[in-house]
C-alpha cells in the first residue's frame, strides 16, 4: 500500500461498514407527529464506517420528539484539505453550507455526529438528548 497509494504499510484502516448510514436513512420509515425540527449532517465517517453510531441517535431524536430529515450532504472537503487542494476543500464547504443552510431556514437545528469511535453518537446529539431527557432545555 505504502509504494501504491502512500499509505505506510502499518497503518491501520478504519473498516467500512456493511451498510452506509445513507443506506439505512432511504429505507427506514421515519417519526410522524414530530414537534423539533433537526437535521442531521452524518459525515463521510460515520456514513460509511460508524453508522451505528448515527442510526440510533435518530431514534433517540425521535424518541425525544424531534422530526428527523438528512439534506443533502457532501464530503466536508478533508481529503481534498489533506491532499493540498485548498480551492477544492473550499468548494466543498461552501456546497455543505449551502445544504446547511437550507435546514436552517426550514426552522431545523443542525446537528452532526462525531468520528470519535463507532459505538458513540456524537457529543453534540448526545447532549441535546441528555439535555432534553433532564429538562435542562425546554420541551419542543
Amino acid at each position: 500500500m505504502d509504494k501504491t497509494v502512500g499509505i505506510a504499510r502499518d497503518r491501520q484502516l478504519p473498516a467500512y461498514a456493511e451498510e452506509s448510514f445513507a443506506t439505512w436513512w432511504a429505507r427506514r420509515r421515519a417519526g410522524a407527529g414530530r414537534r423539533q425540527p433537526v437535521a442531521l449532517f452524518a459525515t463521510c465517517y460515520v456514513n460509511y464506517n460508524a453508522p451505528r453510531s448515527a442510526g440510533p441517535a435518530v431514534e433517540v431524536l425521535e424518541k425525544a420528539g424531534c422530526d428527523v430529515d438528512c439534506p443533502a450532504q457532501v464530503c466536508c472537503g478533508m481529503p481534498k484539505l489533506d491532499g493540498g487542494d485548498l480551492e477544492g476543500a473550499r468548494e466543498l464547504a461552501r456546497r455543505q453550507r449551502r445544504n446547511a443552510a437550507s435546514g436552517v431556514r426550514a426552522g431545523r437545528k443542525i446537528l452532526s455526529p462525531s468520528k470519535l469511535h463507532a459505538d458513540v453518537a456524537a457529543p453534540s446529539i448526545r447532549s441535546w438528548c441528555q439535555r432534553r431527557k433532564l429538562g435542562k432545555w425546554p420541551t419542543p
